[in-house]
Parts: C-alpha cells; sequence; structure tokens
C-alpha cells in the first residue's frame, strides 16, 4: 500500500473545472462543496423564490455511485429532524442525477474548526445535536459509516450570521451516500475526497473488503473523533502518512484530550474516549445512551463513561500486540 501525505489535496479534475450546470427551475449561484463522489452547488429556486443546495453526481460515476446516491435520497426523504440536512427532490439531467436538498450558510464543521479546539460546554452541545440525528437514522437502519467533520454542515441560528461562537450555529447531518468502508488507497484519493476523512474510521473498518456492516458504533466512533477534535484542535490520531495512520488507529491508544488541553473536564474525557474504544463492544451500544451520558456532563449528573484502569489498557495492548507483549515478558 502506498502512503501519499495525509495533507495532499485532492487532484484536479475535469468535474472540479467545468462551468456551472444548467439545471431546470433553478439558478445555480456558486459551487458549495465538494463530496467524493458529487459537487454540491448554492442555487436559487426560481419557483419558490428561496435558496437550495443542489449536489450533483459526478461525471462518469460507477453504478454502485449512482445506486449510492439516489438511495441516500430516498433514505433520508422521510425525515423531517432538525439536524439533518432535509432532501426536497430528484432528478436527472445531461445523463446525470442530482439531489436538492435544504441550504445552509455556515459552511462545515471542518472550515469552522481549523485546527482550533473549542470550549466543552458549546462541543458537547454540538456532539449532543449530532447524537440525536444519529439515533433517529439508526432506528431506522441507516448508518453513515464516514461520518466526518465536512458531513456537520453549520446553518447560524436567527440573528448570529456574524458570529464565529460554535453555540451559535445548528449543526445538519448530510452525505449518506459515500463509501460505506475504507477499500483502498486509491478510494481516498479519488476526486473531491479529503484523505484527512480517514481520520474518522472506526479500527474494524480497514479489516474488510466490501460494505460495512450496519452497525451504528462505527457512527460512534467516528462521533468521539469528532468531539476529541473539538476539545483538542486536532483528531485523536493523525501521522505523517496514511499507512501510519491506519497504524494508529488500529494498534495504539489515544492521548487523553487533557494531556493536550488540561481544561477538559474528566468526565466529558471519559465520554469521548469511551466512544473511540477500539473493541467495539466498548462503545456505546447505541447513539441514545452517548446522548444520555452527554446530557448527564451538561446537568452535572452521573455518567455511564468510567476511566479505564491502567491495567486493562495494558491487558488491550496485550492482545492487540502479542508478540510485543510475549517479548516484554
Amino acid at each position: 500500500m502506498s502512503s501519499p501525505s495525509l495533507l495532499a489535496a485532492p487532484g484536479n479534475t475535469n468535474d472540479t473545472q467545468e462551468s456551472l450546470p444548467n439545471i431546470p427551475g433553478y439558478e445555480i449561484v456558486s459551487k458549495q462543496r465538494q463530496t467524493r463522489n458529487s459537487i454540491v452547488y448554492s442555487a436559487r429556486d426560481l419557483q419558490l423564490h428561496r435558496m437550495a443546495s443542489i449536489k450533483l453526481l459526478r461525471k462518469r460515476a460507477t453504478e454502485l455511485e449512482l445506486a449510492r446516491f439516489r438511495k441516500e435520497a430516498k433514505d433520508l426523504a422521510w425525515s423531517q429532524h432538525k439536524n439533518i440536512v432535509r432532501i426536497q427532490a430528484m432528478g436527472d439531467v445531461e445523463e446525470r442525477s442530482y439531489i436538492v436538498q435544504e441550504h445552509t450558510s455556515g459552511g462545515s464543521l471542518a472550515e469552522f474548526l481549523r485546527g482550533q479546539a473549542q470550549s466543552a460546554s458549546p462541543s458537547a452541545r454540538v456532539v449532543l445535536q449530532i447524537t440525536s440525528a444519529l439515533q433517529h437514522v439508526h432506528e431506522k437502519g441507516i448508518v453513515h459509516c464516514q461520518l466526518n467533520p465536512g458531513c456537520i454542515l453549520l446553518e447560524p441560528h436567527a440573528g448570529s450570521h456574524e458570529s464565529s461562537e460554535l453555540d451559535h450555529f445548528q449543526p445538519k447531518l448530510t452525505d449518506f451516500g459515500n463509501l460505506t468502508v475504507f477499500e483502498s488507497v486509491e478510494h481516498l484519493n479519488s476526486p473531491g475526497e479529503s484523505i484527512e476523512g480517514v481520520y474518522y474510521l472506526a479500527p474494524e473498518q480497514f479489516a474488510v473488503v466490501g460494505q460495512c456492516s450496519r452497525d451504528g458504533r462505527l457512527d460512534i466512533y467516528a462521533l468521539g473523533c469528532i468531539l476529541y477534535e473539538l476539545l483538542t484542535g486536532r483528531p485523536p490520531f493523525r501521522s505523517i502518512s496514511l499507512d501510519d495512520t491506519i497504524k494508529l488507529i488500529k494498534h495504539e491508544q489515544p492521548i487523553p484530550p487533557s494531556k493536550l488541553e488540561p481544561t477538559v473536564p474528566r468526565t466529558l474525557e471519559n465520554i469521548c474516549l469511551k466512544c473511540i474504544e477500539k473493541d467495539p463492544n466498548r462503545r456505546y451500544s447505541t447513539a441514545q445512551a452517548l446522548a444520555n451520558d452527554l446530557v448527564g456532563f451538561l446537568h452535572d449528573q452521573p455518567v455511564q463513561a468510567k476511566p479505564i484502569s491502567r491495567l486493562v489498557r495494558v491487558r488491550q495492548w496485550s492482545k492487540r500486540n502479542p508478540g510485543k507483549a510475549i517479548a516484554l515478558l
């Protein structure tokens, strides 16, 4: 497996250089962002006189990408959750499928963070809202599988458009149609895919080829990584190469957030570390269980998450590294 830089930008493609598309009923204003298999544009709805976002599937999309793209629209068309971007319509233009969805004007959480740690309580409140959205879709058997800060869009609350405070935004989850497993370096380097997305994949996602299991604990792991980044300004596992980052994700324990940011409350740290346990059985079993602990933290009540003893950590490390453990013994 090759090891490109984790900071490498996606390569230029015809999709990124093309002119704005022509979609009947909409006036395309500008390119908003790019996902792995699509480009999202800001547009004016000429009939309803409101802004919308149009996600246009990239040219030369595979049949699998097309199926996932359409499935995203059908899976989420029923949802009216306030923390999930609403699907408004779906169609085809010039042999390319598109989804019309709710417009957000605050950019993504990834753009907001830019390596800056956030205060504990606002971070917990944002994660609590996304946890509520995840519980909403998990109950329908829908798992995101590739959740990261770029998939969380921010909508400013009324009167707070110029604010830079995290609490002044409503987070909204989107992009359910991306690849659901880590399949190859080439996939991560494909047009529009930030290689930094690997930071939020659970260890078990590197052990399989094909579709990931519909297990909500994958999303809980990713959300724990996002909480870690909110608290410290960086994801829990990151190295200069892809191979080294994967090794960290699979085999190493994260540095406790309070070691990087001493102001991080221990209770919230325990919640975060429980989310990103290597063993899925040691994570929160449901998004609702995570939400309960976040509410407990915010209201200074007891939580389920407890610090893990050094002995347990040693046992977990030994199971992952039997050769080294035998040598040390």
